[in-house]
């Protein structure tokens, strides 16, 4: 192990923060849970000539997984709420206009300690969960996005 190697305290999964941004333009918004962070790299699989019968794995594409954001219901900045509607009403005449959706871990002093960026991301799913007057829970919307590529950048 190298003296000059630095300990840190690894960070908490509980704070982060969402970016959604055009260009110049950008809006934060909070959410409670985040996931689909992940991408793997999708293989082809070919058969070597001989009496081994052994099989080379070559790279074919990457796939990501979608994000899937989770939020109390709650105000959802004007700007947001348009482009999400806009997004949902492409049907009528409107357009979908990606975004780069970025999303950074921060650490106890509200610095960022790691970030992870979605390319040409989209909303494709919003849900409501279920109303139920039989229970005391928070109602939740979830929504759901594709994105093109994932890149940490942190």
């Amino acid at each position: 192990m190298s003296t000059n190697e630095i300990w840190t305290v690894p960070p908490v999964a509980f704070y982060f923060s969402v970016e959604f941004s055009w260009g110049k333009d950008y809006i934060a918004a909070s959410f409670m849970e985040i996931s689909g962070l992940e991408q793997e790299i999708e293989l082809d699989e070919i058969s070597q000539i001989g009496k081994d019968g052994n099989k080379i794995s070559l790279p074919k594409s990457v796939k990501h997984q979608r994000l899937t954001l989770k939020r109390p219901l709650e105000h959802l900045s004007l700007d947001l709420s348009v482009w999400i509607n806009d997004c949902f009403s492409f049907l009528e005449g409107g357009w979908i206009e990606p975004c780069t959706l970025t999303v950074r871990l921060r650490d106890k002093e509200h610095e960022p300690v790691a970030a992870w960026v979605c390319t040409r991301a989209f909303p494709v799913n919003w849900k409501l969960d279920t109303l139920d007057s039989q229970k005391s829970a928070l109602s939740m919307e979830t929504l759901i996005f594709t994105y093109s590529k994932l890149i940490r950048t942190m």
